[in-house]
Parts: structure tokens; C-alpha cells; sequence
């Protein structure tokens, strides 16, 4: 009898470690997208000022669906995350005139393959830069204004997988109406990071949604004990702390007077803030291995650095 309760034992086992470990090892999927007609995903606004960017990852086998929108709320700005024939193509205006988008479609293999891939929009005030698994594509729109939506306050969120049923009978609604036609998506999204305005960036979390779910959760949803300056990210082993952003937030900054004393606290490509004695002569600094000149211009107690090159860092100079 004895022999018969350890046979079950051992029998049972098994069983039990490798329905604890199936649980274990699904913990960091990700929101799945269920592809339904009515599946979308609410996000928060996101800052899309003239240094911001955002990434995720998704995965798929799906060639053609929304991954992103987002615009000003039905007036003349947007952005819009497709795939298409398994390709990410970004599409994006901010420039407040209806023929002025700028499309990119980056130049990689098809990313309908089942597999995790990184995406990342970033903002150079004129130029978009989208990256798809570290391969960097970029455009420059012309125009005068390249602010997205008159007040950021005022922007819409973020869709992920598809647009809201609700603009079905307001499609005005929408800058770009043709998003809500675009299929939706089917498959899961996770690491969704906001850089708002700054090189640290911020978890977005899930405002509300449709045809979607969160079980099992991604890592980062289930155990998230990293530092505010360090987000946390998943993966398929579980989370951890991302603090490359920190070491990264001071390097190349930038001394903006002849000797020293001023300094951008912000790394190159991105805005930041002078913190030193106003300048009225020209300064010099070295951006990817080349010196390019700066004037700086004092008006009413604030220094404006003003760049002569799309190239260089462009800085807000504020007196202390």
C-alpha cells in the first residue's frame, strides 16, 4: 500500500513541475491582441514634442495590421503604426497641412515570423527616425511647424491594434480616417515606452481596451522592483532593470561656452538645459567627430542656443 502512494507520487510529480513551469515561463507574453473587429488597446497620451520618442515590442504572424495610432484629435496631425506585407511602415504628419506626411517603411526582413521585434520611433524635431530591430530609417518633412497638435494636452491617446469601434459613426474624429479600416491586430505587445520629452523613459500602462487580454501578464506586470530611472523590462526569462538610459542621459553633454562653465544636461540629439553664466559670443562644440559652430543670443535674462545645422543638439539655455 505504501509502495502504491510513492508510485502515485512520483507519477504526480512530474505532472505538477511542469504545469509550475508552463506558468513560469508565459509570466512575460505581453498584451495579446485577439484581432477581433473590435480589438484596440487605450494607452496614455503621449508627448510627442520635438525631441520624444516611444518603443515596444511585438510579435506576430499576422503580415498586415495596426500596431499604432494616434493623432490631434481629428484636425491635421498623426501617426500611424502599420504592418504591411510583414513590413513596419510608419506614416506621420505635424507639419498642419494635409499633404505634408512623411511615410517610411523600414527596410527589413518580414517581421510576421512568431518572434519578438523592437520598435522605436524617435522625433528630431523635422526629421522621424524609425528603428526596426536596431535598423535605422529616417525622413525630413519641410515645413515651418513641427509641432504634433497645437497643444499636447489636447492630443489624442494611443491606440495599439486597432482604432476604437466608437469612430465608426465620427470618423471626423480622426486626422487620418483610413486608420479605422486598417485590420487589427493579432498577437502580443509588450515594453511599451514613453519618452516624454526627457532620455529617461517611463512604462505605459494599459488604460482600457477591447478584444485583448493580460493573462498570463507580462513579467513586468507581475514583479516590477526597479528604480524609477531604471524601467523595468521584460523578457522571455522574466524582468529586469534597464538603466542603460541613466548612463546614457549625461553622455556627450555639451560645454557650450569657450571655457567650460555652461553645460546641456542632456546627451546629444536630445533637448536639455544650460545651466551656467549667459554667453553672448559664439561657442563651439563637437557633434559625431565634426565641430560645429553655435551663436548664442541673450534676450530678456534667457540664453537661446540657436544651431546653424539640423545636426546639432538643440538646447534651451535658462540662467542660474
Amino acid at each position: 500500500m505504501a509502495g502504491d502512494c510513492v508510485l502515485a507520487l512520483r507519477t504526480f510529480l512530474p505532472a505538477v513541475v511542469v504545469i509550475v513551469l508552463t506558468l513560469l515561463a508565459s509570466s512575460s507574453e505581453g498584451l495579446r491582441f485577439l484581432g477581433q473587429p473590435e480589438t484596440y488597446a487605450r494607452y496614455p497620451k503621449w508627448n510627442a514634442c520635438h525631441n520624444a520618442s516611444l518603443s515596444f515590442e511585438f510579435r506576430t504572424s499576422q503580415p498586415t495590421a495596426l500596431l499604432l495610432y494616434t493623432d490631434d484629435n481629428g484636425r491635421y496631425d498623426y501617426l500611424q503604426l502599420a504592418l504591411t506585407k510583414g513590413s513596419v511602415r510608419l506614416w506621420i504628419n505635424f507639419v498642419g497641412e494635409e499633404n505634408r506626411y512623411v511615410d517610411i517603411e523600414a527596410n527589413t526582413e518580414p517581421l510576421n515570423d512568431g518572434r519578438w521585434h523592437r520598435v522605436e520611433i524617435r522625433r528630431n524635431r523635422m526629421e522621424t527616425v524609425l528603428l526596426v530591430d536596431g535598423t535605422q530609417t529616417s525622413k525630413v518633412a519641410l515645413g515651418s511647424d513641427f509641432e504634433f497638435g497645437r497643444d499636447p494636452a489636447q492630443n489624442n491617446y494611443i491606440f495599439f491594434g486597432g482604432v476604437p469601434n466608437s469612430y465608426a459613426n465620427n470618423l471626423r474624429g480622426l486626422a487620418l480616417p483610413s486608420a479605422f479600416f486598417t485590420e487589427k491586430f493579432r498577437g502580443d505587445v509588450r515594453n511599451i515606452l514613453y519618452f516624454n520629452c526627457s532620455c529617461i523613459p517611463v512604462r505605459a500602462s494599459l488604460v482600457e481596451g477591447q478584444g485583448v487580454t493580460s493573462d498570463p501578464a507580462e513579467a513586468c506586470e507581475v514583479k516590477n522592483s526597479c528604480p524609477e530611472d531604471c524601467p523595468c523590462i521584460s523578457a522571455d526569462n522574466g524582468s529586469g532593470c534597464e538603466c542603460k538610459y541613466k548612463r546614457e542621459c549625461h553622455k556627450g553633454v555639451n560645454d557650450f561656452s569657450p571655457n567650460g562653465a555652461g553645460r546641456c544636461d542632456k546627451r546629444e540629439g536630445r533637448a536639455g538645459v544650460y545651466q551656467g553664466p549667459p554667453r553672448t559670443a559664439s561657442v563651439i562644440h563637437v557633434h559625431e567627430g565634426g565641430l560645429v559652430a553655435q551663436e548664442c543670443a541673450h534676450q530678456s535674462g534667457v540664453t537661446s542656443l540657436l544651431g546653424v545645422s539640423s545636426s546639432v543638439t538643440f538646447c534651451t539655455a535658462v540662467i542660474t
